[in-house]
Protein backbone atom coordinates (compact mmCIF):
# COMPACT_ATOMS: atom_id res chain seq x y z
CA UNK A 1 0.00 0.00 0.00
CA UNK A 2 1.28 3.47 -0.94
CA UNK A 3 0.72 6.21 1.64
CA UNK A 4 1.06 9.75 0.31
CA UNK A 5 1.22 12.97 2.34
CA UNK A 6 0.37 16.42 0.99
CA UNK A 7 0.82 19.82 2.60
CA UNK A 8 -2.39 21.91 2.43
CA UNK A 9 -2.91 25.63 3.23
CA UNK A 10 -5.35 24.95 6.09
CA UNK A 11 -4.86 24.65 9.82
CA UNK A 12 -7.65 22.07 9.81
CA UNK A 13 -9.08 19.91 7.03
CA UNK A 14 -12.69 21.03 6.39
CA UNK A 15 -15.27 18.64 7.85
CA UNK A 16 -17.11 18.66 4.52
CA UNK A 17 -14.38 16.54 2.93
CA UNK A 18 -15.21 12.87 3.46
CA UNK A 19 -13.57 10.96 0.63
CA UNK A 20 -14.65 7.63 2.15
CA UNK A 21 -18.28 8.47 1.41
CA UNK A 22 -19.15 7.37 -2.14
CA UNK A 23 -22.83 6.66 -1.51
CA UNK A 24 -24.09 8.31 -4.69
CA UNK A 25 -22.92 10.37 -7.64
CA UNK A 26 -23.89 13.69 -6.05
CA UNK A 27 -21.66 13.02 -3.03
CA UNK A 28 -18.85 11.95 -5.35
CA UNK A 29 -19.24 15.13 -7.43
CA UNK A 30 -19.24 17.22 -4.25
CA UNK A 31 -16.02 15.54 -3.09
CA UNK A 32 -14.45 16.24 -6.49
CA UNK A 33 -15.50 19.89 -6.27
CA UNK A 34 -13.97 20.16 -2.80
CA UNK A 35 -10.70 18.69 -4.08
CA UNK A 36 -10.80 21.15 -6.99
CA UNK A 37 -11.16 24.04 -4.54
CA UNK A 38 -8.34 22.74 -2.37
CA UNK A 39 -5.96 22.42 -5.33
CA UNK A 40 -7.01 25.84 -6.65
CA UNK A 41 -6.22 27.42 -3.27
CA UNK A 42 -2.77 25.85 -3.35
CA UNK A 43 -2.14 27.00 -6.93
CA UNK A 44 -3.02 30.60 -6.02
CA UNK A 45 -0.14 30.69 -3.53
CA UNK A 46 2.17 30.22 -6.54
CA UNK A 47 5.01 28.96 -4.38
CA UNK A 48 7.31 25.96 -4.64
CA UNK A 49 6.24 24.90 -1.14
CA UNK A 50 3.00 23.40 -2.50
CA UNK A 51 4.18 22.17 -5.91
CA UNK A 52 4.75 18.54 -4.97
CA UNK A 53 1.52 18.46 -2.96
CA UNK A 54 -0.43 19.80 -5.96
CA UNK A 55 0.87 16.92 -8.06
CA UNK A 56 0.05 14.36 -5.37
CA UNK A 57 -3.48 15.64 -4.81
CA UNK A 58 -4.10 15.96 -8.56
CA UNK A 59 -3.05 12.35 -9.02
CA UNK A 60 -5.38 11.24 -6.23
CA UNK A 61 -8.18 13.38 -7.71
CA UNK A 62 -7.72 11.61 -11.06
CA UNK A 63 -7.86 8.16 -9.43
CA UNK A 64 -10.91 9.12 -7.34
CA UNK A 65 -12.77 10.47 -10.37
CA UNK A 66 -11.96 7.42 -12.48
CA UNK A 67 -12.80 4.86 -9.81
CA UNK A 68 -15.99 6.41 -8.45
CA UNK A 69 -17.29 8.64 -11.25
CA UNK A 70 -16.31 7.19 -14.63
CA UNK A 71 -16.60 3.52 -13.70
CA UNK A 72 -20.18 2.58 -12.84
CA UNK A 73 -20.89 1.16 -9.35
CA UNK A 74 -21.92 -2.21 -10.79
CA UNK A 75 -18.53 -2.49 -12.54
CA UNK A 76 -16.20 -1.45 -9.72
CA UNK A 77 -15.79 -4.98 -8.37
CA UNK A 78 -14.77 -6.33 -11.78
CA UNK A 79 -12.38 -3.40 -12.23
CA UNK A 80 -10.89 -4.14 -8.81
CA UNK A 81 -10.35 -7.80 -9.71
CA UNK A 82 -8.83 -6.92 -13.09
CA UNK A 83 -6.42 -4.51 -11.41
CA UNK A 84 -5.47 -7.10 -8.78
CA UNK A 85 -4.90 -9.71 -11.50
CA UNK A 86 -2.55 -7.56 -13.58
CA UNK A 87 -0.70 -6.39 -10.46
CA UNK A 88 -0.13 -10.00 -9.45
CA UNK A 89 1.03 -10.83 -12.99
CA UNK A 90 3.48 -7.89 -13.02
CA UNK A 91 4.91 -8.85 -9.62
CA UNK A 92 5.27 -12.52 -10.59
CA UNK A 93 7.05 -11.51 -13.81
CA UNK A 94 9.27 -9.11 -11.82
CA UNK A 95 8.28 -6.02 -13.79
CA UNK A 96 6.57 -4.17 -10.92
CA UNK A 97 8.83 -1.38 -9.70
CA UNK A 98 8.31 2.26 -10.61
CA UNK A 99 11.66 3.17 -9.05
CA UNK A 100 13.53 0.93 -11.48
CA UNK A 101 11.55 1.93 -14.56
CA UNK A 102 8.93 -0.80 -14.63
CA UNK A 103 5.18 -0.90 -14.02
CA UNK A 104 3.52 0.55 -10.93
CA UNK A 105 0.11 0.64 -9.29
CA UNK A 106 -0.67 3.99 -10.94
CA UNK A 107 0.36 2.76 -14.39
CA UNK A 108 -1.69 -0.42 -14.12
CA UNK A 109 -4.64 1.55 -12.73
CA UNK A 110 -4.81 3.63 -15.92
CA UNK A 111 -4.26 0.61 -18.18
CA UNK A 112 -6.93 -1.49 -16.45
CA UNK A 113 -9.43 1.39 -16.24
CA UNK A 114 -9.08 2.03 -19.97
CA UNK A 115 -9.97 -1.60 -20.73
CA UNK A 116 -13.02 -1.46 -18.43
CA UNK A 117 -14.24 1.74 -20.09
CA UNK A 118 -13.75 0.37 -23.62
CA UNK A 119 -15.67 -2.81 -22.73
CA UNK A 120 -18.26 -1.69 -20.13
CA UNK A 121 -20.08 -5.04 -20.11
CA UNK A 122 -17.14 -7.46 -20.37
CA UNK A 123 -16.60 -10.25 -17.85
CA UNK A 124 -13.29 -10.59 -16.02
CA UNK A 125 -11.73 -13.27 -18.25
CA UNK A 126 -12.68 -11.28 -21.37
CA UNK A 127 -11.22 -8.05 -19.93
CA UNK A 128 -8.01 -9.81 -18.95
CA UNK A 129 -7.59 -11.16 -22.47
CA UNK A 130 -8.26 -7.73 -23.97
CA UNK A 131 -5.73 -6.16 -21.59
CA UNK A 132 -2.93 -8.28 -23.03
CA UNK A 133 -4.16 -8.15 -26.62
CA UNK A 134 -4.52 -4.38 -26.76
CA UNK A 135 -1.32 -3.46 -24.95
CA UNK A 136 0.80 -6.03 -26.80
CA UNK A 137 -0.20 -4.25 -30.03
CA UNK A 138 -0.16 -0.66 -28.72
CA UNK A 139 1.99 1.67 -30.83
CA UNK A 140 4.14 3.19 -28.08
CA UNK A 141 4.97 6.05 -27.63
CA UNK A 142 1.37 6.78 -28.70
CA UNK A 143 -0.08 8.20 -25.45
CA UNK A 144 -2.59 6.14 -23.48
CA UNK A 145 -5.25 8.27 -21.80
CA UNK A 146 -8.60 7.44 -20.21
CA UNK A 147 -10.56 10.45 -21.46
CA UNK A 148 -9.93 13.50 -23.60
CA UNK A 149 -7.98 16.38 -22.09
CA UNK A 150 -10.14 19.52 -22.22
CA UNK A 151 -10.12 23.07 -20.93
CA UNK A 152 -13.31 22.32 -18.97
CA UNK A 153 -11.27 21.09 -16.00
CA UNK A 154 -12.09 23.59 -13.19
CA UNK A 155 -8.54 23.46 -11.87
CA UNK A 156 -7.17 24.41 -15.29
CA UNK A 157 -8.90 27.78 -14.98
CA UNK A 158 -6.19 28.77 -12.50
CA UNK A 159 -3.29 27.83 -14.75
CA UNK A 160 -2.26 31.50 -15.00
CA UNK A 161 -1.38 31.49 -11.30
CA UNK A 162 1.01 28.55 -11.57
CA UNK A 163 3.80 27.77 -14.01
CA UNK A 164 3.79 23.99 -14.19
CA UNK A 165 6.93 24.09 -16.34
CA UNK A 166 8.99 25.47 -13.44
CA UNK A 167 8.76 22.22 -11.51
CA UNK A 168 11.55 20.30 -13.31
CA UNK A 169 10.61 17.20 -11.34
CA UNK A 170 11.82 14.83 -14.01
CA UNK A 171 14.63 16.42 -16.00
CA UNK A 172 16.11 13.17 -17.31
CA UNK A 173 12.77 12.07 -18.74
CA UNK A 174 12.21 15.42 -20.41
CA UNK A 175 15.61 15.16 -22.10
CA UNK A 176 15.21 11.66 -23.43
CA UNK A 177 11.49 11.75 -24.26
CA UNK A 178 8.82 9.59 -22.66
CA UNK A 179 8.92 6.02 -23.93
CA UNK A 180 5.59 4.84 -22.56
CA UNK A 181 3.27 7.82 -21.99
CA UNK A 182 0.37 6.69 -19.78
CA UNK A 183 -1.32 9.93 -18.83
CA UNK A 184 -3.65 11.20 -16.16
CA UNK A 185 -6.36 13.23 -17.87
CA UNK A 186 -6.87 15.97 -15.25
CA UNK A 187 -4.72 19.07 -14.85
CA UNK A 188 -1.81 19.03 -14.28
CA UNK A 189 -1.59 16.07 -16.67
CA UNK A 190 1.18 13.67 -15.68
CA UNK A 191 2.84 10.65 -17.25
CA UNK A 192 2.51 7.89 -14.66
CA UNK A 193 5.17 5.90 -16.55
CA UNK A 194 7.79 8.65 -16.76
CA UNK A 195 10.46 6.36 -15.28
CA UNK A 196 10.10 3.75 -18.04
CA UNK A 197 13.17 3.82 -20.28
CA UNK A 198 14.06 2.17 -23.57
CA UNK A 199 15.53 -0.90 -21.87
CA UNK A 200 12.68 -1.52 -19.40
CA UNK A 201 10.06 -0.84 -22.09
CA UNK A 202 11.44 -3.74 -24.16
CA UNK A 203 11.16 -6.06 -21.15
CA UNK A 204 7.63 -4.88 -20.31
CA UNK A 205 6.46 -5.37 -23.90
CA UNK A 206 8.07 -8.80 -24.07
CA UNK A 207 6.21 -9.89 -20.95
CA UNK A 208 2.90 -8.44 -22.19
CA UNK A 209 3.25 -10.28 -25.50
CA UNK A 210 4.11 -13.54 -23.74
CA UNK A 211 1.12 -13.02 -21.45
CA UNK A 212 -1.09 -12.47 -24.49
CA UNK A 213 0.05 -15.74 -26.09
CA UNK A 214 -0.47 -17.63 -22.82
CA UNK A 215 -3.98 -16.30 -22.11
CA UNK A 216 -5.15 -16.94 -25.69
CA UNK A 217 -3.99 -20.55 -25.36
CA UNK A 218 -5.96 -20.96 -22.14
CA UNK A 219 -9.17 -19.60 -23.70
CA UNK A 220 -8.87 -21.62 -26.91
Amino acid sequence: MDILFAVVPYEKIPDLIDLNNQENKEIIKNNLNLMDSLINDMIKFNGIFYNQSILLLSGYRFIYRTNFYLIQPSRRQIFKYLLLAVKLWAKRRQIYSNMFGYLSGSILFVMAAKICLIYPFGELNFLLQKFFQIYSAWAWPLPLIIEDITNADPVKNFNDFWDFNKLKLNEESSKSGDKMPILTSLFPEQNTAHNVNEFTLKIILREIKEGCIFIVKIDS
